[in-house]
C-alpha cells in the first residue's frame, strides 16, 4: 500500500500528533495483542491523516466521529474500494476509542429524562438483560419521537386515537415482517405502562395499542430437522481455532438450549468435569441452572479449551482469536457466526439468530416425550406459556405417518 507523505511536519501541533501515534498509541495497541504489520499499517495511516489534518490547520488529536467521513474522502481520494475504506477507516476508529470519542453521541431531547428512567427501571426492577433493555429503550425512543419531535412530553395530550394511528403506520410499513412488527408493538405497551405507572397517562393508552396477529410464528422452520441439524454442526472447519470455538459454541445452543448470551457468559469454572455437570450462567431474569453435560458436548469443549483456546486470565470459556487478544465473545460474535453457519449449509436467506437452535432442543425433547414442565426447568423458563412457544411440533413429520381418511 502506497501512502502519500507530506514534509510539513514543522508544526508543533503535528509533531504532537506523531508523537502520540508512534508512542503510546502503538504501545497501546501491541498491549490488546495487535501483529506488528497490523500496528505498522494503522500507524501508517494515522501519520498521513494527521499531515492532512495539519495542512487543513487542524490536529489528529481532536478528531471527532463526526469528522470521520470527510477526513476519509480525504485519504481515499479518488479510491473507493471498499478493501481501501476498510484499511483506512479502520485506524481512525481505533484512534477514536484511545481517545474514548468513538461512540455515537446520544442525541439533545427534552423527553431524554423519560428514556433514562425507562432503562434504569428495566435494569434494577425487571431485571432485563442489557441488550433486551436496548431494544426496549430504541422502542420508546421511536415512538417518543413520532409523538413529540423536539418538543418536551405531555402525557396529558396523547389521546388514544394517537396510538391507535402509529401502530397502524408500523403496521403498514412493508419491510417490515409481521413477526417484528409485533414485537415493536408490545414493547410500545411496555413502555406505555411503565409512563402509567409514573401517573404520567392514562392506562387506556396501553390498550390502544393495536396487536399484530402472526400466523406464522409457530410454523415448523423455526426449528432445524434432524437433516438441517447434521449439517448444520457439519458445516464448521474443525482445523481452526474459530471452527472449533464455533463448533462447541452451536453444540451449547443446539444440545443444550443455551441462549446466546449464556454462550458468552460460560465461565470455564461453571465445567465440572467429574460429575458431567455445567452450571449455566443466570441471563435475562433467570438465576442460572445446572444442566448434565453429554459426553459429545464435553468433548468439543474440552479440545477448544487444551489446543485451541488462547492462554489467558479471562474466566470465560469462549474468545476472540483475533486483535484485540484477551477478551472473551460477545453476543454480536455468536449470531455472526451461527449466520455464517447458515449460509454455508444453504438454509434460507432470512434465518438469523440462535434462537433457532434454542427452539430445536426444546422441540427434539417434545418429540421424545418430555412433558413441558422438565423442559421448561432445562430452558430455565419460569412459565410454561412461554415453553410452549419453544416446543413445537414437527408438522412435517406427522405427515409422514398420517393415515388416508376412511371412505
Amino acid at each position: 500500500m502506497q501512502l502519500l507523505t507530506f514534509k510539513s511536519e514543522d508544526s508543533s501541533p503535528l509533531a504532537r500528533d506523531l508523537a502520540v501515534i508512534r508512542g503510546t498509541f502503538a504501545a497501546a495497541l501491541r498491549e490488546k495483542g495487535y501483529r506488528p504489520s497490523t500496528i505498522g499499517v494503522y500507524v501508517a495511516v494515522l501519520c498521513r491523516a494527521a499531515r492532512l489534518r495539519a495542512r487543513a490547520g487542524g490536529s489528529l488529536v481532536e478528531l471527532r466521529r463526526e469528522d470521520v467521513l470527510g477526513l476519509l474522502r480525504r485519504l481515499l481520494g479518488r479510491r473507493h474500494d471498499r478493501h481501501y475504506s476498510q484499511t483506512y477507516s479502520s485506524p481512525l476508529h481505533a484512534w477514536l476509542k484511545f481517545y474514548g470519542r468513538f461512540a455515537k453521541p446520544v442525541p439533545k431531547v427534552p423527553w431524554q429524562s423519560w428514556l433514562n428512567d425507562y432503562a434504569q427501571f428495566l435494569t434494577d426492577v425487571r431485571g432485563l438483560a442489557p441488550i433486551t433493555c436496548t431494544g426496549y429503550v430504541s422502542c420508546a425512543r421511536a415512538f417518543m419521537d413520532w409523538q413529540f419531535g423536539g418538543k418536551r412530553a405531555h402525557w396529558s395530550r396523547v389521546l388514544a386515537t394517537d396510538i391507535s394511528r402509529y401502530g397502524e403506520q408500523c403496521a403498514g410499513a412493508k419491510r417490515h415482517k409481521p413477526s417484528y412488527v409485533s414485537c415493536q408493538l408490545s414493547a410500545l405497551r411496555q413502555f406505555l405502562s411503565f409512563v402509567h405507572l409514573q401517573g404520567a397517562c392514562s392506562a387506556q393508552l396501553r390498550y390502544a395499542v393495536p396487536r399484530i396477529f402472526n400466523y406464522g410464528q409457530s410454523s415448523s422452520s423455526d426449528f432445524l430437522t434432524d437433516r438441517q441439524r447434521r449439517c448444520l454442526l457439519s458445516s464448521f472447519a474443525l482445523r481452526s481455532a474459530n471452527g472449533r470455538r464455533d463448533h462447541a459454541m452451536a453444540l451449547c445452543m443446539v444440545d443444550l438450549g443455551f441462549r446466546a448470551i449464556e454462550v458468552a457468559r460460560l465461565r470455564l469454572s461453571d465445567l465440572d468435569w467429574k460429575r458431567a455437570e455445567l452450571d449455566v450462567p443466570a441471563a435475562k431474569a433467570s438465576r442460572g441452572r445446572r444442566l448434565p453435560l453429554p459426553r459429545h458436548v464435553a468433548q468439543a469443549l474440552r479440545l477448544y479449551i487444551d489446543r485451541w483456546r488462547p492462554a489467558s486470565v479471562c474466566p470465560q470459556v469462549f474468545m476472540v482469536h483475533r486483535a484485540p487478544s484477551n477478551r472473551p465473545v460477545t453476543t454480536t460474535v455468536v449470531r455472526l457466526a451461527l449466520h455464517r453457519a447458515y449460509q454455508r449449509c444453504g438454509f434460507p436467506r432470512d434465518w438469523c439468530g440462535t434462537h433457532r437452535l434454542r427452539r430445536t432442543f426444546a422441540t427434539r425433547l417434545y418429540a421424545r416425550g418430555i412433558n413441558l414442565k422438565q423442559i421448561a426447568d432445562l430452558l430455565g423458563h419460569r412459565h410454561l406459556t412461554t415453553t410452549t412457544r419453544y416446543a413445537q411440533t414437527d408438522l412435517t413429520g406427522l405427515r409422514a405417518v398420517a393415515q388416508p381418511w376412511p371412505r
